[in-house]
């Protein structure tokens, strides 16, 4: 059994949370089956009506097989001389996992409905697509930001990653305040485009700079954490989004970094992730340029820095030396683009399905996220947005989950192509919480006792439990990754 805690006094527990699964299982592996895990809740809110989980400040103190909690509650009894405030859930049926993350999603495009793509389209129809239905006033952006949380939450999602679209060509805070009252963790990434003439990308720059003082003021009076380049959010934090390397030139991405480091904002990109994105950046043609030449927005290819051959993660390699980036898809990767990844610290952000919907493996071949691994980087799991995540099978539509897109690659790729449900789960947890500059701590159930107990309680401060429903029998681990079973949130921390 692992107890990260010494017994608590009566004093101090507010309320017990005992919760009995199939099994307990985080990025380490499957812990105990069954197994059972047993919170300290502070500031609790009980599942209610629209709201089926419980919302607390959480403390882990114990995890392992039920009869180790028994003996723990036992010694918790005797040393205070009555029984605390226990709540049981038995989810007996399910695996218990850490709270999800997924990496990478656009929380403000869930009003428009998923949209077939066709083969050999390319990227251009999509955007339209995005372009055309994209809200047009903040409440339209919040109301599809609770819709995406609400489907997230659905999900067994604790953590998300979201990129913040403009809303008529203004950065918004919409998203990230609607995820701040739902007591989301994560980030929330506020995205920009800057492509043009020096003085043009200048102008942009400089009011999105004015539009940051204000909103980083506005985000503190709301109860936001404040951004601090010394160290990480404790719960919820702000980010920078430079678009990708066809919409924003290396002057903006320049300027994204300074700004980042300044202010303590996380930085992430969309990169290297389809077919037109390469053709503009090798050759400065294609459907890219045709968008821009269509807007009289196109200037010489000299002037853009693009057309010498490069592929998109080596025109960004230098922004890559200069800071620790996210990056979103990451579908077309050489040997040397691997090992820019690798040597800079970039962290992935793949989203399985919404590569298969675009069919990229066409195109680039299979997504080389366990060459990847392999080479150290870390790699989270996304979901994209829901416009190219068709529904895979009963019930996906009602939620919006990396655990469809983890289930994706057991399927797809499995234990011949070195694939395991323990991997898996460290990209859904430990691996999300890295890729968002979160503390990774707080998405696992602890060390070995001799080890955790000399932690302070905001280190084994818990992020969530999502239970997993179980399809067939055999290794609990294996039969919530092989199957379909609905997750279920059951703790969200605060």
């Amino acid at each position: 059994m692992n107890t990260p805690d010494p017994t608590p006094s009566a004093a101090a527990v507010h309320r017990l949370l005992r919760i009995d699964g199939a099994g307990v299982a985080d990025a380490r592996g499957l812990l105990a089956a069954p197994g059972t895990l047993l919170f300290r809740l502070d500031d609790a809110a009980p599942p209610h009506a629209g709201r089926a989980f419980w919302h607390a400040r959480a403390t882990l103190l114990a995890a392992g097989a039920p009869a180790d909690i028994d003996r723990a509650l036992r010694t918790l009894t005797r040393a205070d001389g009555h029984t605390p405030d226990l709540v049981r859930i038995d989810a007996r049926d399910r695996l218990l996992v850490p709270g999800l993350v997924n990496a990478h999603a656009h929380l403000d495009l869930s009003h428009i409905p998923p949209v077939e793509h066709p083969p050999g389209a390319g990227f251009a129809p999509f955007a339209r697509v995005v372009i055309a239905g994209r809200a047009q006033d903040e409440p339209g952006v919040a109301a599809s930001a609770r819709r995406g949380i609400d489907l997230s939450l659905a999900g067994g999602v604790v953590a998300v990653g979201d990129v913040a679209g403009p809303v008529r060509g203004r950065p918004t805070l919409t998203p990230a305040l609607e995820m701040l009252r739902a007591g989301l963790w994560g980030r929330s990434y506020i995205e920009f485009f800057a492509r043009g003439t020096p003085d043009e990308e200048r102008q942009r720059t400089d009011a999105l700079g004015e539009w940051f003082d204000a909103a980083l003021a506005e985000w503190t009076r709301a109860g936001g954490e404040a951004p601090s380049p010394l160290h990480a959010p404790a719960r919820l934090g702000l980010g920078i989004s430079p678009h990708a390397t066809y919409s924003v030139s290396r002057r903006g991405y320049g300027w994204a970094l300074r700004r980042a480091r300044r202010s303590g904002l996380a930085l992430m990109t969309h990169l290297a992730e389809h077919a037109d994105e390469r053709r503009f950046i090798a050759s400065g043609d294609g459907p890219v340029r045709e968008f821009y030449e269509a807007l009289s927005a196109w200037h010489d290819g000299r002037a853009w820095d693009v057309g010498d051959g490069r592929s998109p993660v080596a025109w960004l390699t230098e922004v890559l030396r200069g800071g620790d980036i996210a990056a979103a898809h990451v579908n077309d990767c050489d040997d040397a683009d691997l090992q820019t990844l690798a040597e800079t610290g970039a962290r992935v952000l793949y989203c399985p399905r919404s590569s298969a919907y675009f069919r990229n493996h066409e195109v680039f071949g299979p997504h080389r996220y366990r060459d990847m691994l392999r080479a150290g980087v870390t790699v989270a799991l996304g979901t994209d947005s829901l416009i190219n995540l068709p529904a895979a099978h009963p019930g996906s539509a009602a939620r919006l989950t990396p655990l469809d897109d983890a289930r994706l690659l057991l399927a797809r790729d499995g234990d011949a192509g070195g694939v395991d449900p323990v991997e898996l789960l460290a990209m859904l947890t430990t691996r999300g919480a890295r890729a968002l500059a979160l503390d990774e701590r707080a998405f696992g159930f602890g060390e070995h006792r001799s080890e955790i107990e000399r932690r302070s309680e905001s280190e084994r401060r818990s992020a969530g439990v999502t239970a997993i429903a179980l399809t067939g029998s055999g290794d609990p681990l294996r039969a919530a990754f092989a199957g379909d079973g609905a997750p279920e949130l059951l703790l969200l921390g605060k």
